[in-house]
């Protein structure tokens, strides 16, 4: 029977079998792939990783403790699904990208590179940038190069220059040509540390955060790293928001919907009727195709120093599904009536980041001597 069996699956096109597999929630995927090596080989093909990606919807990645680590994702009634995940992970300066995700531990110094979907990590190599302030923990962002499809970790941290002055220094690092160094980046915006707050977005082969100026008769813009050319630039303009949100920068937030740059924006903390914009950039790097795509008025009860705005899920003019301050809402656009998920098993989150699932890895980054570590 087992011989019929296994004929039968192997004689089921692979084309096929990744279609199938890629209809699966990823907990059975996960499960799946401890099944037999030829499953584990396929799901870790690359034609099934590149595959599934392209089909993978935004979720959260919520943690109650350092060692407490939970996969949050929307089932197709819209109900938050929660998944345990089997490893302990550092939240301190994550950022999220096709699955993998680099975050900084605080206590070795060194950048983590991790996918918890399966369990895999690897430490980085220590910085070669001298006279870092050790208390200012670093901004990192990770992205990939168009060009070369190579997942590239950006660094920028203080260094400090003399006892009254600091600088921002800047380090890249390619990951998966052999050995892992560090490669230091010129003319880095002087302020930029001071944007860490901001979750900023990797977008069109670019990181992209907004830049605060001291001065009020100055604008505030939005800045990017191109992981291509490995340069910052400084070229696009916010939207024309209201006047009450520059004194509070904090309360700006850049990300992508719609395949287009997106500003979410918090509006009337003062008068404690607070209501949240969201603008995209239709076109690309043309300030004139700001638009306003909805607004949502007093989007959570008793909302008055919000920390955090993720937008989970949106359907056109019809429905946003949203994490605010520890929880996720789901808003009629058509009505403006929004409601609190329920999320069973977790009862607070103390940091929450914006999560594709995926199985990409980097199986081709080399282990040796002043390279990384793979746990």
């Amino acid at each position: 029977m087992d011989t019929r069996e296994n004929t039968c699956l192997e004689e089921v096109p692979g084309d096929v079998l990744v279609d199938i597999f890629c209809r699966l929630p990823m907990k059975t995927l996960v499960q799946c792939r401890g099944v037999c090596k030829e499953w584990r080989d396929l799901l870790s093909g690359p034609i099934f990783v590149s595959f599934h990606l392209s089909r993978s919807v935004t979720a959260l990645l919520t943690g109650a403790s350092p060692d407490c680590l939970f996969f949050e994702h929307l089932s197709r009634e819209d109900n938050v699904m929660v998944t345990k995940l089997g490893m302990e992970f550092d939240f301190n300066g994550a950022a999220s990208l096709n699955g993998l995700i680099c975050s900084w531990n605080h206590g070795e110094k060194r950048v983590l590179v991790s996918n918890p979907i399966i369990g895999k990590r690897i430490t980085l190599p220590e910085s070669q940038t001298e006279h870092c302030i050790s208390h200012c923990k670093p901004m990192l962002r990770i992205g990939i190069s168009p060009k070369t499809g190579l997942y590239k970790v950006l660094k920028i941290q203080a260094r400090r220059e003399s006892r009254s002055k600091t600088k921002c220094a800047a380090e890249i690092c390619t990951l998966g040509v052999g050995a892992v160094t560090w490669r230091n980046i010129a003319d880095v915006p002087q302020k930029v540390l001071f944007c860490s707050t901001l979750d900023g977005t990797v977008f069109n082969g670019a990181f992209h955060f907004i830049l605060t100026q001291d001065s009020p008769e100055l604008n505030d813009y939005i800045c990017s790293f191109d992981f291509d050319s490995e340069e910052f630039q400084s070229n696009l303009e916010l939207p024309r928001l209201p006047f009450d949100n520059v004194e509070w920068p904090e309360w700006l937030g850049l990300g992508a919907l719609t395949d287009c740059l997106c500003v979410s924006n918090i509006n009337g903390l003062g008068d404690g009727n607070p209501d949240i914009e969201v603008w995209v950039m239709k076109e690309y790097g043309v300030t004139e195709s700001w638009t306003k795509v909805f607004a949502l008025e007093n989007p959570m009860e008793s909302l008055w120093t919000p920390r955090d705005f993720k937008i989970i899920k949106y359907k056109e003019n019809e429905e946003i599904i949203y994490f605010i301050d520890d929880n996720i809402f789901s808003c009629d656009l058509k009505n403006k009536n929004c409601r609190f998920l329920e999320t069973t098993g977790i009862h607070s989150r103390f940091s929450a980041l914006l999560y594709v699932p995926s199985f990409v890895w980097l199986e081709d980054v080399e282990v040796g001597e002043s390279s990384i570590e793979i746990e």
